[in-house]
């Protein structure tokens, strides 16, 4: 898949107050060299979207198995979101044990920009999903 498509079908399964935490990040300037860096000087990409301190790889496989959104061809577009988002900046990750064995070799690089443009489409088809939604709502209850 490509970075854009893994991007967005990770953020799909995000609930909204987890989008806007990373679009904040985004937009208060907390990317350092590639990374995010929160009060507590982590980096991990997917501690904003899960709006917890996660800091090491049980924290988030706690978290994602905690999701029923999460399935399997998330976790893999998970993976490769990680280290697409580590390869923006190699020599400022520290690569825990088991890293090399556990995350695919990264076949893109992931930056800002492109969290940025994922979150944006991702938020619009909600946006549209909630309207209809609404209008569906309404001609049910007026018989419109």
């Amino acid at each position: 898949m490509s970075k854009q498509q893994d991007l967005e079908l990770v953020f799909a399964a995000i609930p909204t107050s987890g989008l806007k935490s990373l679009w904040k990040a985004l937009r208060a300037d907390r990317v350092i060299r590639g990374r995010f860096i929160d009060g507590h000087g982590k980096g991990c990409l997917f501690h904003w979207l899960s709006e917890r301190q996660m800091i090491d790889r049980p924290s988030r496989v706690a978290w994602t198995s905690q999701n029923l959104l999460f399935g399997n061809a998330h976790d893999a577009a998970m993976r490769r979101v990680i280290v697409g988002w580590d390869a923006a900046d190699p020599d400022a990750i520290v690569k825990g044990a088991g890293y090399e064995s556990e995350y695919p070799t990264a076949s893109y690089v992931v930056r800002a920009v492109d969290v940025r443009r994922a979150i944006r489409k991702v938020m619009r088809v909600r946006r549209s999903a909630n309207q209809a939604e609404g209008l569906y709502r309404l001609t049910a209850v007026t018989g419109a």
